[in-house]
């Protein structure tokens, strides 16, 4: 949605119950978006955003490991987080010391990778594949959810 003017926008804003985390411009589309809210990261608000920042924000949410703490959960980095712990037993290596090759579900890795994607609009993750090891893609899940 498109505003004419500063004040239409705060009118809207207010009228609504949204945040906002940037400056109004009248050239720049605007969306309702829930996101994590910038200053609580367990919780969500619905604010205005850039459209184009939709998808980035979303992504945000879908690589955090949520915590009963969390407003929102069942994230795809749930998902994966699950699904390699359940897997993992102790160093995630047969008994001649070669990795053990994850089985995960194949959306689950797209998803996660296409979220990957989304976020690194403006952030730095990284993707995950069942090439790497159990520890490897935990690491990598746990580190893109720290850096979030």
């Amino acid at each position: 949605m498109k505003f004419t003017n500063n004040e239409e926008f705060e009118n809207y804003r207010e009228e609504h119950g949204l945040s906002i985390n940037e400056d109004f411009d009248v050239d720049i589309e605007w969306e309702e978006a829930r996101i994590i809210n910038p200053e609580n990261d367990q919780k969500v608000v619905y604010a205005l955003i850039p459209a184009d920042e939709v998808a980035y924000e979303r992504a945000k949410m879908e690589l955090t490991i949520t915590t009963r703490y969390h407003d929102w959960h069942n994230t795809i980095a749930d998902a994966i987080h699950d699904q390699v712990n359940g897997y993992i037993n102790d160093d995630s290596e047969d008994e001649d010391g070669n990795p053990i090759v994850l089985d995960l579900f194949t959306q689950d890795i797209v998803e996660y990778n296409r979220q990957v994607k989304a976020y690194n609009q403006y952030g730095d993750a990284e993707c995950i594949n069942t090439d790497m090891t159990a520890l490897k893609i935990l690491d990598i899940v746990e580190k893109n959810t720290n850096q979030i």
